[in-house]
């Protein structure tokens, strides 16, 4: 949203996962910010293995998105995510992210990954997968940010053109 300032005051759901975290020595956490739109094109949260900080975007219709947004964040800083050497490992990475994210919720004794929730977003996260392996190669890079990039540009050629849901078909 045009002149809204996209940060708001952490909700409380969030703020107490992120403390029950910052309180684990496996979590080497900063700053956690959230916000009402995203920070990153279509992310639905980032973090900063450096500097511990993470942003989330809260969805008040639907907080355990959020939730599990942030559980995602939170496996990254636990497993010490470097950057990948390849598009492959990049997706792998973030499969294994979510999994992670999973098992974390389980142990926490939250009920967040259902499923069906968990199965989605292992398939949204395999197709996110080909695609950036194709919006690489169409770049000619092995590079995975460049690989990112070429994937955001090609997508946001398709929501300019009207092209439907396949442009990496």
């Amino acid at each position: 949203e045009t002149g809204v300032a996209p940060v708001i005051a952490t909700p409380i759901p969030l703020a107490d996962l992120w403390e029950r975290a910052r309180s684990d020595s496996a979590y080497r956490l900063g700053r956690l910010i959230a916000v009402r739109t995203p920070l990153w094109w279509r992310a639905g949260a980032a973090h900063d293995l450096d500097s511990g900080d993470a942003w989330v975007r809260w969805y008040p219709d639907a907080p355990e998105r959020s939730l599990r947004n942030l559980l995602h964040e939170l496996a990254h800083n636990r497993r010490k995510t470097q950057l990948p050497a390849t598009v492959a490992d990049d997706w792998r990475d973030e499969l294994e992210t979510w999994l992670e994210a999973a098992a974390i919720a389980a142990a926490w004794g939250l009920d967040l990954f259902p499923a069906d929730i968990l199965d989605e977003l292992c398939s949204l996260t395999e197709q996110l997968g080909v695609e950036h392996q194709a919006a690489a190669e169409l770049a000619g890079t092995t590079d995975p940010r460049l690989a990112r990039a070429a994937h955001i540009a090609l997508c946001d050629l398709a929501e300019a053109r009207g092209w439907d849901g396949a442009p990496f078909e």
